[in-house]
């Protein structure tokens, strides 16, 4: 039993690592629960600052404003991989799809985990490398009430596990739901404006009362993320974008991000990419290019981390069919 709980001991205090994203966890949500969840998805909005509550109308709406989703034109396959220092890594896959008149669904996945924990006893052997994963299953509805706002609703599932942390080697396990909001509204062609509430009441629980004398029931709450911002394309092809985010904890950031697209025919483009996400720089590319009678986009960003020793590396991929 003294392994099974320093091995629980070793992977919380190595897992913290994972949440931590900037130096200050008295002036960030780092800290807290949930944190793989703030950490921005896909390459095409990291690349531009994680500034994108007013632009999410793909296959990111149910991450960063559902709302999006009554604007999509086609349906949409995405996935992500996230290449993080550290042993960590982050992705992420969805299907969204319009209904007609005015409506739009989504059904994502975000995964997250840490490996090769080094795993020791009170007297400092090396018994065995561990495993840390957090998962989140997102539902997201949202209905245009005109032809310029739309509203959205996302539900979210937790499920998160240490593998092989208990007696006859079986998982640690917890559970929890979060809920967000999302309101888009685009008054001009050029301009959009987004508003999103994320998190509200999530939360993990963990009960560890029936495996360990010391065990206890436990939930540990996520920092409510509320996120205001625009879009603005002042000229053909160029967009600029600025969001500005608030926690429950009183934690405030901004988002800054422009994109540049280069049109060589309707089914091929080029995309430029530059932001800057609170007090990290981040730039990408991407490209969009047939297949056969579909349309696809590869996205990828490049994130200069001022914490962890080596920088983020994102890779997106989406088919429009």
């Amino acid at each position: 039993m003294a392994k099974k709980l320093t091995t629980f001991t070793l992977a919380a205090l190595l897992i913290s690592i994972f949440s931590i994203r900037y130096p200050a966890l008295a002036e960030t949500n780092g800290g807290y629960a949930g944190a793989f969840l703030r950490m921005g998805m896909g390459a095409e909005a990291l690349a531009q600052g994680d500034a994108f509550v007013a632009r999410a109308v793909n296959g990111y709406s149910a991450y960063y404003n559902v709302a999006g989703l009554a604007f999509l034109e086609n349906r949409v396959f995405t996935t992500s991989y996230s290449h993080l220092a550290l042993d960590r890594s982050l992705n992420f896959m969805s299907v969204a799809f319009p209904l007609k008149p005015t409506a739009g669904v989504s059904v994502s996945w975000i995964n997250a985990g840490v490996t090769n924990i080094d795993g020791r006893d009170f007297d400092g052997n090396h018994y065995g490398d561990l495993e840390f994963f957090e998962n989140a299953f997102m539902f997201g509805f949202s209905n245009r009430f005109s032809d310029y706002v739309s509203a959205g609703i996302g539900v979210k599932i937790m499920y998160d596990l240490y593998p092989e942390m208990l007696e006859d080697d079986k998982a640690l396990k917890s559970t929890g739901v979060g809920f967000d909001f999302g309101l888009m509204v685009r008054p001009l062609k050029e301009l959009s404006i987004g508003l999103q509430v994320r998190d509200i009441n999530a939360k993990n629980s963990w009960d560890t009362s029936e495996y360990w004398s010391e065990g206890l029931t436990k939930n540990d709450e996520f920092p409510t993320i509320y996120k205001i911002g625009a879009a603005y394309s002042p000229i053909p092809g160029l967009t600029a974008e600025y969001d500005f985010e608030m926690s429950s904890q009183d934690v405030v950031e901004h988002h800054f991000g422009f994109e540049f697209a280069v049109i060589f025919k309707p089914e091929r483009s080029f995309f430029l990419r530059a932001g800057y996400d609170h007090d990290v720089p981040a730039f990408g590319f991407g490209y969009m290019f047939p297949i056969k009678n579909l349309s696809s986009r590869l996205d990828a960003a490049y994130v200069l981390e001022n914490i962890a020793p080596d920088d983020t590396m994102i890779f997106s991929w989406s088919l429009y069919f």
